[in-house]
């Protein structure tokens, strides 16, 4: 798949998988723009000030995968979005109908999702 020049939303952006994802992206793969869509402001400004992140090319969002109108926001210009964010049992539908809801508005092209915490409850 063409990662080049194209604008990559990854939900959960802060966390192990996503900032391994985004670094193996902006070093390899070249995109324009790279989303951090996380709700946890302090690992954004962490991941940007100490975490090697300070890359023109990232863009850091705050939201919640289950606020469906922050991710309809979040997603202006997305072509490709990488769920990686693992919301608490009880959200996971609203999560997964907001997250849908807002691709198909975005008219995102593609979309893939990955959970190390997915991996780990299946072993």
């Amino acid at each position: 798949m063409d990662w080049q020049d194209k604008v990559v939303l990854v939900t959960g952006g802060t966390g192990s998988f996503g900032k391994k994802f985004i670094r193996i992206l902006l070093d390899e793969y070249n995109p324009a723009k790279v989303i951090v869509y996380s709700r946890d402001e302090l690992k954004q400004h962490d991941m940007q000030t100490t975490g090697g992140f300070n890359d023109p090319r990232i863009r850091y969002f705050i939201g919640d995968v289950r606020d469906k109108e922050r991710l309809i926001r979040a997603m202006y210009g997305v072509n490709i979005v990488v769920h990686s964010a693992m919301p608490m049992p009880a959200g996971a539908k609203p999560a997964f109908r907001a997250l849908v809801t807002a691709m198909w508005l975005a008219r995102a092209d593609r979309s893939f999702r990955f959970s190390s915490v997915s991996a780990l409850l299946a072993s």
